[in-house]
């Protein structure tokens, strides 16, 4: 199975992510979101920005990281390229997004993400047992 998948929306770009934790279907989220925003562009790890996330539930959680990641690339030129996550049972993460500063020769191909939708958000553990985040990003 793909780590994630983007479905057609007439405004938005839709994101379905899995993976067989929440972490992973979420860290699938932030590569997905990282591929919207540079289009697909190879990002390197020669830096690392890190911040946590208290949620109250998991759409809060995938929301709010997602939308750290969007703060950190529109108001410090930081692309992820990769996101550790470690995440405990009362919904409090670290994440640690390793990546670089934007370069418009190798990332300017991809779309400005205005905000992280909570129209249509779904966070679910599924019937195999993997977790499916499916989210909309306003561009």
């Amino acid at each position: 199975m793909p780590t994630y998948e983007f479905f057609e929306h007439t405004a938005d770009v839709g994101i379905r992510a899995y993976g067989p934790t929440l972490v992973e279907a979420l860290s699938a989220a932030c590569d997905a979101l990282t591929d919207v925003m540079t289009g697909g562009a190879q990002v390197m790890s020669g830096s690392q920005k890190s911040f946590g996330i208290n949620a109250s539930d998991t759409e809060q959680l995938v929301v709010d990281t997602l939308s750290h990641l969007v703060y950190l690339f529109d108001a410090e030129g930081f692309v992820p390229g990769r996101c550790d996550i470690d995440l405990d049972e009362n919904l409090s993460a670290h994440v640690t997004a390793r990546g670089e500063q934007f370069d418009p020769d190798r990332h300017g191909e991809g779309l400005d993400v205005k905000a992280v939708a909570y129209h249509m958000l779904k966070v679910e553990r599924q019937d195999s047992g993997d977790w499916m985040i499916r989210v909309l990003l306003d561009v």
